[in-house]
């Protein structure tokens, strides 16, 4: 369960952002990879705010970019690991 800021928008897990100019990175491939709903919940909800505080700029995300980072819980205790957006969505859906 999230609480809900004055504002009107979740707390939960950190998001950050890192923005290009479209100006100044290569044309990528597009990429049909879709996220776990949690994180791809994540960015819209990112996406929302940007927006309002940035209007009328958007921001267009590279989902297969970046870096997750996820407390893992395993036999041997817990775990800290930085991962790709590909991979954490692998490990998220064995916490389904």
């Amino acid at each position: 369960q999230q609480m809900v800021a004055k504002d009107g928008f979740a707390v939960g897990p950190k998001v950050d952002t890192l923005i290009l100019s479209k100006l100044f990175w290569p044309d990528m491939p597009e990429d049909d990879f879709r996220l776990h709903p949690s994180l791809d919940h994540l960015q819209k909800q990112h996406l929302r705010y940007y927006k309002r505080l940035k209007a009328p700029r958007t921001l267009e995300w590279m989902p297969g970019m970046g870096t997750v980072t996820l407390e893992l819980e395993l036999a041997s205790g817990a775990v800290t690991a930085t991962v790709t957006p590909f991979q954490a969505s692998v490990l998220m859906h064995f916490q389904d």
